[in-house]
């Protein structure tokens, strides 16, 4: 159940989120992806590949 002033966000399940991340992260056994913004790190990573020259990209050796 929600409460009547609720305005939609699940602010106890992303309280929760984050006390697993930290915790999993200062464990030091996990490395700890956040994937919440998926499409932007897919947006950002084609203006870099259409931005940078050749010569600055990685390259697989």
């Amino acid at each position: 159940m929600r409460a009547i002033f609720s305005d939609g966000i699940d602010r106890l399940g992303s309280q929760l989120k984050t006390f697993l991340i930290v915790h999993l992260q200062t464990s030091n056994r996990f490395n700890v992806l956040n994937r919440d913004n998926v499409a932007e790190l897919k947006q950002e990573a084609q203006f870099k590949k259409d931005i940078l020259p050749d010569s600055c990209r990685a390259r697989n050796l």
